[in-house]
Order: C-alpha cells, then sequence, then structure tokens
C-alpha cells in the first residue's frame, strides 16, 4: 500500500501481491500516479509484523503536452486580459511538468471580429508554467479563443471568451448629410456612431446626441427642424 502527506488520492500499479521466494518478496512494476514528497510504502504479511518504507519523491515524467491552467475572461478590448492566461505543462499523467523551461507562444485562434492580439505572446516556461498578463485583443467580438504551442508538445486551445467594446470616446459621422431640397428632410437619415478608443463602435453607448447646424455656416437665418436629440442604440443614433 502507499501512504503520503497529501491532500489528493494517488494510485500505486503494478503487481502489489508477491509470493516470497527465499524469505523474500521482490516488487519489480510498481509505478505511482501523481507526483509528491513524502510518500510511504506499507508491507504486510499473515503472521509477519508490518513494515513501512522511508520516505521518498516522486517526479513527473517528460513534459508532453500543454494545457491552459488559467483561461482569459471577458475583457474589454485593448485592455489587458485580467487575471493572467497560464499555460502548464504535464507528463503523460497529468502531472506538472517542473523541468520545463520551453517557449511557449500564444495566438488569436478563433477570430470573430478581425481582432489583434497584443503584448509578451512568447514565453519561457518557468518550472513547467509560462504566464501572460500583458495581452490584449483590440476589436470587440464574441467567442474569441486563444491558441497556445511549444515545440514538441503540439497545442492547445482555450474556452470561447468574449471581448466588450471599451468606454465611448468619440462620435463621428457614419452616414454623412447630403445635398437637400429647403424644408425637405435630409436622405438618407443622418447617422452618428460612437467610437471607442480603438476606432471600434461603442456598443454600450445609449446616451443622447444632439445635432445643431455648425456656427458660422450656411445661411446665418437657417432653422434645422425636426428631431434634433436622438439616444443611440448599440451606439448608433439615428436621424
Amino acid at each position: 500500500a502507499v501512504s503520503a502527506d497529501h491532500t489528493f488520492t494517488v494510485t500505486l500499479a503494478g503487481t502489489k501481491t508477491v509470493t516470497a521466494v527465499g524469505g523474500v518478496a521482490t516488487f519489480s512494476n510498481l509505478s505511482i500516479n501523481r507526483t509528491g514528497i513524502g510518500y510511504k510504502l506499507s508491507a504486510t504479511a499473515n503472521g509477519l509484523t508490518d513494515a513501512t518504507s522511508a520516505y521518498f519523491t516522486v517526479r513527473a515524467g517528460a513534459a508532453s503536452e500543454l494545457v491552459f491552467t488559467l483561461q482569459p475572461s471577458t475583457t474589454t478590448a485593448l485592455a489587458t486580459i485580467t487575471p493572467r492566461v497560464e499555460v502548464t505543462a504535464q507528463d503523460a499523467l497529468g502531472n506538472l511538468a517542473e523541468g520545463f523551461t520551453g517557449a511557449v507562444s500564444v495566438a488569436i485562434g478563433t477570430n470573430p471580429a478581425g481582432g489583434v492580439l497584443s503584448g509578451t505572446t512568447t514565453v519561457a516556461a518557468s518550472n513547467g508554467v509560462a504566464s501572460f498578463s500583458t495581452l490584449s485583443i483590440d476589436q470587440p467580438g464574441t467567442g474569441y479563443t486563444l491558441a497556445a504551442t511549444a515545440s514538441g508538445l503540439g497545442s492547445v486551445t482555450t474556452q470561447p471568451f468574449d471581448i466588450t467594446a471599451s468606454r465611448a470616446t468619440a462620435l463621428v459621422f457614419s452616414v454623412q448629410p447630403v445635398g437637400a431640397i429647403a424644408g425637405a428632410a435630409l436622405a438618407p437619415a443622418v447617422k452618428l456612431t460612437a467610437r471607442d478608443a480603438s476606432g471600434a463602435t461603442a456598443t454600450a453607448f445609449t446616451g443622447d446626441v444632439t445635432l445643431s447646424i455648425t456656427a458660422g455656416t450656411g445661411t446665418s437665418s437657417a432653422t434645422l427642424s425636426g428631431t434634433r436629440t436622438v439616444a443611440a442604440v448599440a451606439g448608433v443614433a439615428t436621424f
């Protein structure tokens, strides 16, 4: 049997019951599935006093795959993805491969809005873990994923996450007024779009937008008629 100073369950595999030969029982194919410090083996036999081994350590095998141990979360466009994204190298049994120090790279996998990933996208793993603390994506969209790769370990993809529009910082005429007949409605309808710092539509903006004739232009006695204050819908005000 196996025991250890651990909170997780471990498995001792192999032939665990052996017939003694010449008073000696030899166990030649035992293995333990989880790394750790402070394991002991205990031995029992009918009519004999039990025995307990000295403490020993089980270390991870060679790195064989990558996993995202900290997934990206919904974040505002251009803002740093927090908490940081973390990629871990594991051995074939899912143990942390602490000896892995290779370079891990991340890139956008699924790209629903043509976003660009910024920040440090290649990091050397430390004790098997690569942390990406400066990543950001510039375009809002639903269902982005990130893909991580490392030489010899293949690739792994995150769960889907969203990038939301950042705070509106500017208005732009997305449909300009064109030549019209005096007293007639301007056509097509004039539209104003709220944009964030990246130039993307700030879809969360629903504030009022007001139009007026710019001072010093046109005829001084002209009047702008119609509904001149409109609440934006998904960042767009239509007049």
